[in-house]
């Protein structure tokens, strides 16, 4: 999938708006909007309240960073790698984040309102109190996911892995459901097949292979815990 991002991925090192692109790198209150950082490694970094807005971060590497009330509005991230990221109060609205490796990020009030997390891995995440209005989460993982009041109200959980996520106070109202693994592990709305997400290919920045649209016919089965 990397190869996706071709020759455009910026230079390790390479310094754009003061800020220096590599790992570890301090760039509080940075100005990125609309910048090129494509692939991108900028794990364990200081980005608090970055502002980035409509930037290409499709492939980056935010692993570990501080992105805490970071503009990321509308970013094209595909593939974005974010996990343990603290990105609390950050606004994504909007943004792209197809495949993205989200797992166990930070991002408790967070503005996800219609950003596209299709076939994302948000497992572990804290969306507590975070906004996914009207985003499409089809096919995403996100289970153990702590989404305590947050608000998914007209959200796509098409094919969605919600098992043993935390819904509690969550808003829910217009969210779509087919074959979808609910906390308890059984399926909701469980059809021979599910209709593709109006807006499952909107604006990625990096092709989306064939196979990731099977989450529509695979038979879905009920999860068992190994455990019990």
């Amino acid at each position: 999938m990397l190869e996706a991002f071709g020759e455009g991925s910026v230079e390790a090192g390479s310094v754009l708006g003061g800020c220096r692109l590599q790992p570890f790198t301090s760039c509080p209150n940075a100005e990125l909007a609309a910048a090129k950082l494509t692939g991108a490694i900028l794990r364990l970094s200081d980005l608090r309240q970055l502002h980035a807005p409509h930037a290409e971060l499709a492939g980056a590497v935010v692993s570990l960073s501080h992105l805490e009330r970071a503009d990321l509005t509308q970013i094209r991230g595909a593939a974005l790698v974010a996990s343990y990221a603290h990105l609390e109060r950050a606004d994504l609205s909007g943004a792209d984040l197809t495949l993205g490796g989200l797992a166990e990020m930070r991002a408790r009030g967070a503005d996800l309102s219609e950003a596209n997390l299709f076939s994302a891995n948000v497992s572990g995440a804290d969306l507590r109190g975070a906004s996914l209005h009207n985003a499409v989460m089809a096919g995403a993982l996100v289970a153990g996911a702590d989404l305590r009041g947050a608000d998914l109200r007209g959200a796509d959980l098409t094919f969605t892995d919600l098992h043993r996520a935390d819904l509690r106070g969550t808003r829910l109202a217009g969210a779509s459901f087919c074959d979808t693994i609910m906390p308890d592990g059984r399926v909701r709305n469980r059809r021979p097949s599910c209709p593709t997400p109006a807006s499952h290919l909107h604006g990625p920045t990096i092709p989306i292979p064939p196979e990731a649209a099977l989450y529509r016919s695979r038979p879905r089965q009920p999860f068992t815990d190994p455990a019990r």
